[in-house]
């Protein structure tokens, strides 16, 4: 198995220079230091789950053997950037194996330049993947659950992890990030009411996958068939940020115009998750006020 996965990645002391403050994304606002960290755990997660070699190390004989045959996969790796705003060059001194594309757009259409190099490297992968650059993986079976779901629901529909963050020493020990938004945001890009809602038995547990009002996970991930398919489509590649704003629209318009999107539900949200680094959202929830009812 092969996997390309290509990832937008943009940082300037700048704040994005041009953009007023309500418009920066929060991964452009954070010291270097911070970011540098992010990156290289998000590029070396990718190759942790399902790069090669993985061993189990034989302890009598001092030797190695290998391990995981049936997950791991010959991975490529693409980072979209642009000359003099990015931290490539500041990651550890045995940096994740990785490809730096250098890119001529504004920052805010870095995501929408993941196309192009998706569409010219069309051809030598079994999955293609888009992710942003502050996302872990944690799922080695991530690939393995997605073909099972397209063998369930058909290649015209897209199972999407669910994006989390860790709790430690906040309100919560965790908090899944992508609930619900007005369903008048996506109404015009989707149906959620065709088929709404697929339900299988795993490992003895009944997963109820929905079609969600919040389609994004700020990644995705298609078999070739599926990016094909959605290749030959006029408007692939499209620069439309109707849904949002250019970075969620870069992730996710596309897709939600292409594909029935899933999620798994709430109740068993963790059957396909990926970590968002940091604690940006879960650090914000606060206790209910207490009602003052004299």
């Amino acid at each position: 198995m092969r996997i390309l996965i290509v990832i937008p990645h943009y940082f300037s002391e700048r704040d994005f220079g041009e953009l007023p403050g309500s418009e920066r994304y929060g991964s452009s606002t954070e010291n270097r230091t911070v970011r540098v960290k992010t990156l290289n755990a998000s590029l070396w997660s990718i190759h942790q789950s399902f790069g090669q070699p993985q061993c189990v190390i034989q302890i009598d004989s001092r030797r190695t053997r290998a391990a995981n045959d049936c997950l791991t996969a010959a991975v490529d790796v693409v980072v979209c950037c642009l000359a003099g705003r990015h931290l490539l060059d500041q990651l550890p001194a045995v940096p994740p194996k990785h490809h730096r594309e250098l890119c001529d757009c504004e920052p805010r259409q870095l995501g929408f330049e993941c196309y192009r190099v998706l569409h010219e490297r069309f051809g030598n992968y079994d999955w293609y993947g888009y992710m942003e650059d502050d996302l872990l993986h944690h799922d080695p079976w991530l690939f393995a659950k997605l073909e099972w779901f397209q063998q369930l629901a058909g290649t015209g529909a897209v199972l999407l992890p669910n994006r989390f963050e860790r709790g430690i020493g906040h309100l919560t020990t965790k908090a899944y990030l992508d609930g619900d938004i007005p369903q008048r945001t996506t109404r015009p890009f989707q149906d959620i009411a065709n088929r709404p809602v697929i339900e299988a038995r795993v490992l003895g547990q009944l997963i109820r996958l929905n079609r969600p009002l919040n389609p994004h996970s700020g990644c995705w991930f298609l078999s070739a068939e599926q990016m094909e398919a959605w290749m030959k489509r006029d408007d692939f590649g499209s620069r439309d940020a109707s849904f949002v704003g250019p970075l969620e629209s870069a992730a996710t318009l596309g897709l939600m115009k292409t594909f029935h999107i899933y999620k798994p539900s709430i109740a068993t949200a963790s059957f396909l998750e990926i970590e968002h680094s940091g604690s940006n959202f879960v650090s914000q929830l606060r206790r209910p006020e207490p009602v003052n009812r004299t």
